[in-house]
């Protein structure tokens, strides 16, 4: 018997693999992991007006009136105009107003001014009106002095109609998004907003209507800059 040596032995062997290539094991390739892209930064848009979320610290309530002869109006008012208040707790009627056009927010006074906080908030969760979203109406009157009002809205300032009576005037956010239709004696009626969502039928949604007597009005939005044009500064408007 004749024993070949090692070497060829491997030889061999190293031969009968050459010639099998199907018994080799195939070579799994290997990819790289797909690259990580960084999550770009939302981008700055110039000239924006940056609007707190609002917080506020009174409960919602609907129709709401506070009227005085003498004295001022201060504080804060959070309006849900969904939500439903009894019969016996509303208060009267105003002078051509009826229950479908119900003022949400009524703010008068004859000898003080107003100064207040004005929340607006959507549809609560219960114990409101089912349907279509409903309009908010707010009208403020002192008679001959100034009036402050800071209108803060959950879901942002959305279209409505702005009435002024007597000397206003508009930001230049403001008056970028308003449309004036009329003008009659010192009463101004402007559309805040995108005017194409009105119909034929008019408007039924938000109205701002603010009087008075023998003051100025100044509309801007919350957080907008209050400069004055020199104008406005030399004639304190």
């Amino acid at each position: 018997m004749i024993i070949a040596p090692e070497e060829k032995l491997r030889d061999s062997m190293s031969k009968n693999n050459l010639s099998n290539p199907s018994q080799t094991s195939p070579e799994v390739a290997v990819q790289d992991p797909p690259p990580i892209y960084p999550t770009p930064a939302p981008m700055a848009t110039p000239n924006a007006v940056v609007i707190p979320h609002p917080t506020f610290k009174t409960e919602p309530n609907n129709f709401i009136e506070v009227s005085h002869d003498n004295g001022h109006i201060r504080g804060e008012f959070v309006v849900d105009p969904s939500l439903r208040v009894p019969s016996s707790l509303l208060p009267p009627l105003a002078f051509g107003e009826s229950e479908a056009n119900r003022q949400n927010l009524r703010l008068y006074t004859k000898n003080g001014h107003i100064d207040v906080d004005v929340g607006l908030v959507g549809q609560s969760s219960g114990n409101a009106f089912a349907g279509t979203p409903m309009r908010t109406s707010l009208h403020m009157s002192p008679n001959n002095e100034t009036v402050h009002v800071r209108v803060h809205a959950v879901q942002g300032a959305g279209p409505f109609v702005l009435t002024v009576a007597t000397a206003s005037f508009l930001s230049r956010a403001a008056l970028a998004h308003a449309t004036p239709f009329t003008k009659i004696d010192n009463v101004k009626r402007f559309f805040v907003g995108d005017v194409s969502q009105m119909n034929q039928q008019g408007w039924n949604g938000d109205e701002l209507r603010v009087d008075v007597g023998n003051g100025h009005i100044r509309i801007k939005y919350v957080g907008e800059s209050d400069k004055l044009g020199f104008l406005r500064r030399l004639f304190g408007h």
